[in-house]
């Protein structure tokens, strides 16, 4: 793999673990505070609605993580390149292309 793709997969292999950290500790506390208002009978809804959010975040997280292993023990050519578009068409092809000569 070239050193600086495998560079960059590493640093966002970093940020993205630190991330799922600071998520598990977020959820620790967003599930104290649906326990806290439960308990006290008060209404837990939109927290409960919340904590769903955030564990379907970290999951999606977690997911991205897998990915970027993946890609670390990749060989070079089949790390997938930024995806770029192709070049839009000369103005004269987009109402239509133009017609083959006789």
């Amino acid at each position: 793999m070239v050193s600086r793709t495998r560079t960059l997969i590493e640093q966002m292999l970093s940020a993205a673990e630190a991330s799922v950290t600071e998520g598990e500790r977020r959820l620790e506390a967003q599930r104290e505070r649906v326990a806290g208002l439960e308990k006290a009978g008060r209404a837990a809804e939109q927290s409960r609605r919340l904590l769903k959010i955030m564990e379907q975040t970290q999951v999606l997280q977690l997911g991205h993580i897998a990915m970027l292993k993946r890609d670390l023990n990749q060989p070079d050519y089949a790390v997938p390149l930024p995806y770029r578009p192709p070049p839009s068409p000369p103005s004269e092809w987009r109402d239509e292309p133009p017609s083959l000569p006789e």
